[in-house]
């Protein structure tokens, strides 16, 4: 879990420097149904399954909720500076459709935090499609 807390903070804090953000907070915990998700207040929050998935999965989710502290939507201008932030958005968004759920069922119960988090600010990302009714 500390690996993952570490690794998960470094990278947000990177991208958020690129877009002049920033992170108020990095939480990890063990949910069941999200990927990520960004407060109102710039805290930042990931399921520690993320560790396990490819790279490009990780990086896209990372750089998603790092979008979100500068558009706290899913509109045109947030998709763009999610692709400047991540490079490729699609495929590491297949990815999650593809095996996102399965993924999430992983080792339940030994997630640090509990529960889901939440609270105001942006649609999460969740496993269904991604938490997001529209496609870039």
């Amino acid at each position: 879990m500390a690996e993952a807390r570490r690794e998960l903070a470094e990278r947000s804090r990177a991208k958020a420097a690129l877009i002049g953000a920033r992170v108020a907070a990095v939480t990890v915990r063990d949910t069941k149904s999200r990927w990520g998700s960004c407060s109102a207040t710039g805290r930042l929050s990931f399921s520690w399954r993320l560790i396990l998935t490819p790279e490009s999965v990780l990086d896209y989710v990372v750089g998603h909720e790092v979008a979100h502290l500068r558009e706290m939507n899913h509109s045109q201008r947030f998709w763009t500076l999610c692709a400047q932030l991540t490079g490729d958005v699609r495929t590491p968004r297949l990815w999650l459709k593809a095996n996102g759920a399965r993924l999430l069922r992983y080792g339940e119960g030994g997630g640090e935090g509990g529960g889901e988090g939440g609270g105001e600010g942006a649609e999460m990302v969740s496993p269904a499609n991604d938490g997001h009714a529209e496609t870039p």
